[in-house]
């Protein structure tokens, strides 16, 4: 018996070895499972395992980041409509600044409002008509 051979022989008589080995090659290769939008079984990427809900189809993958988006924007329903305000505040603010930079002579009646009110008012005033035209 050369000592080669003896160590295999151990190796391989030690069942916890086995073991290791089986149990290493369970967590490798992910379970089968359906796809959380057309339901159809996929084998998961061993990079991404478990966090993997869709096939590698594109059209479920981009419903699934839309529903998971909707999803985060109904529990974060306030910073929402807080960063909706904001964007809109500041968009109207750039173009205005460009309009008037661009068009120094025309008078139109929205630069008239503008004049008399500021634009973060004309947002928010436009977004409360808003609100209370959908409760009616």
């Amino acid at each position: 018996m050369t000592l080669g051979l003896f160590c295999s022989t151990s190796i391989l008589n030690n069942s916890k070895f086995y073991s290791n080995i089986i149990q290493k090659d369970m967590i490798l290769k992910p379970k089968k499972r359906p796809c959380g939008i057309c339901r159809r079984w996929f084998t998961p990427n061993n990079r991404l395992k478990e966090r993997q809900k869709t096939c590698g189809d594109p059209k479920c993958q981009k419903k699934w980041h839309k529903k998971s988006c909707a999803k985060w924007n109904k529990k974060n329903r306030h910073e929402v409509k807080t960063n909706y305000l904001q964007k809109k505040i500041d968009g109207l603010l750039n173009s205005e600044q460009n309009r008037l930079q661009n068009h120094m002579n025309d008078e139109l009646p929205l630069e008239k409002i503008i004049k008399v009110f500021k634009p973060q008012h004309i947002v928010i005033i436009i977004n409360i008509i808003r609100y209370y035209m959908q409760i009616e």
